[in-house]
């Protein structure tokens, strides 16, 4: 094995291993070592790595790099592999996670967006749609923004660190056919949209305004589970003081469904202020040294 960070050239004998890779395990020496796919371990079948990992008190993970493990709480990335030859799994770079599950876990306000392109640009945020939190926030809730799905759906609710300081628990509206709802917005300016969902089933949705067809969206790649990217609609389509948005599920191989854990809605600050639109305030965060990258 290589050097850990520290010097260290391997891992205490009493080290509780967990790997991704099942072929992999003999290379791992005599430490105890859990197959987190279940090939070899029948009890990890169909579990998600990081249940199985905590329930099991696993010291070390080595998975090829995964958005899931990297938003873990209790694991900090202390060593990485480049493997050039990687003909069989979906990765080329193998990382090692160790846990810490005396961490302490600080949350950050989940009506944050926690996306550092967004937060810089010069826009004032004027709706905010919670899905999955039902009335909990009134004036977010779904109900107050005429919220509806087609497709079927579910709520789910997840738990992760962030690229920035702190955690997130936050609960999604997942569907496979439509999420629709109103939201206020400036007669003839831009309008942006924005939302938090699973960086691992991003896809692709077909963008409506009031009925009227704007574009694709293809939801941006992100290194963290909890992704965020934002969408400018043309003021051309923006008729009112309310626009009754749409996103459609593009189906593609790979893709019948998404989801949605937060949706804010911004115009140009300048067009806030002229207008005297009242403007939410988000807050301030700071960047995670030990997960930005």
């Amino acid at each position: 094995m290589d050097t850990f960070e520290g010097g260290r050239s391997n891992l205490p004998a009493d080290a509780r291993i967990g790997v991704g890779d099942a072929g992999a395990m003999r290379f791992y020496g005599n430490r105890f070592t859990y197959d987190l796919v279940g090939l070899n371990y029948a009890e990890a079948i169909g579990r998600p790595y990081l249940n199985f990992a905590e329930e099991k008190k696993i010291d070390y993970l080595f998975v090829f790099r995964d958005i899931y493990v990297e938003s873990w709480q209790f694991g900090e990335p202390v060593h990485t592999i480049q493997v050039d030859r990687n003909t069989i799994l979906g990765g080329s770079q193998m990382r090692a996670y160790e846990a810490d599950y005396d961490t302490e876990i600080i949350y950050v306000e989940s009506t944050i967006p926690l996306d550092e392109d967004l937060l810089k640009r010069d826009i004032a945020v004027i709706d905010i749609i919670d899905p999955g939190n039902g009335a909990s926030l009134a004036r977010y809730s779904e109900a107050a923004h005429a919220y509806k799905l087609e497709g079927g759906g579910s709520v789910v609710e997840r738990e992760f660190r962030t690229v920035f300081t702190g955690n997130i628990r936050d609960e999604a509206t997942t569907f496979s056919g439509s999420e629709q709802f109103t939201v206020n917005s400036v007669a003839g300016e831009l309008l942006v949209v924005a939302k938090r969902y699973d960086a691992a089933l991003r896809g692709v949705l077909k963008v409506f305004a009031d009925g009227a067809e704007v574009g694709n969206w293809e939801l941006a790649d992100q290194d963290f589970f909890f992704g965020v990217d934002s969408y400018d609609i043309p003021a051309s389509f923006i008729t009112s003081d309310k626009t009754i948005l749409r996103f459609e599920v593009v189906i593609a191989p790979g893709q019948t469904s998404s989801n949605s854990f937060m949706w804010w809605i911004a115009v140009e600050a300048s067009v806030a202020e002229e207008n005297g639109i009242e403007i939410i305030d988000l807050g301030d965060v700071e960047q995670n040294p030990n997960q930005a990258e």
